[in-house]
C-alpha cells in the first residue's frame, strides 16, 4: 500500500491527475465499455459482410463453372479446347481455393 501512496503523492506533485477519483474511474469505465460494444458491433458487421461476400463468390463461381462446363461439354477432350477449358475454369478454381482457405 505504501508504494501506491508514494506513487499518488509523486503524481500529484508533478501535476498528474488523481485517477483514484471514483467518479472519474466510473466515467472512464463507462467510456471503455461503450467503445468495447462499438468495436464488437463493428466486428459482427464485418463478419456478416464477409459471410455475405463468401456466399456471393460461391454462387458466382458455381454459375461460371456451369457455363464453362456447358460451353465445352462436347469438345473439352480436344487438346486445343482442353487448353481453353482449363483457361476458362481457372477463375472458378481460384475462387474455390480462396473459399477453402478461410
Amino acid at each position: 500500500m505504501t508504494d501506491i501512496v508514494e506513487r499518488a503523492r509523486y503524481a500529484a506533485s508533478v501535476g498528474i491527475p488523481d485517477f483514484t477519483n471514483s467518479k472519474l474511474l466510473d466515467e472512464l469505465a463507462n467510456e471503455i465499455e461503450a467503445l468495447r460494444k462499438s468495436v464488437t458491433q463493428i466486428m459482427r458487421d464485418d463478419l456478416s459482410e464477409i459471410e455475405r461476400l463468401r456466399a456471393l463468390l460461391k454462387e458466382c463461381s458455381d454459375e461460371l463453372a456451369d457455363q464453362v462446363e456447358g460451353q465445352y461439354a462436347k469438345s473439352k477432350e480436344h487438346p486445343a479446347m482442353k487448353r481453353r477449358y482449363d483457361r476458362d475454369m481457372q477463375p472458378v478454381l481460384d475462387a474455390r481455393a480462396a473459399l477453402e482457405q478461410t
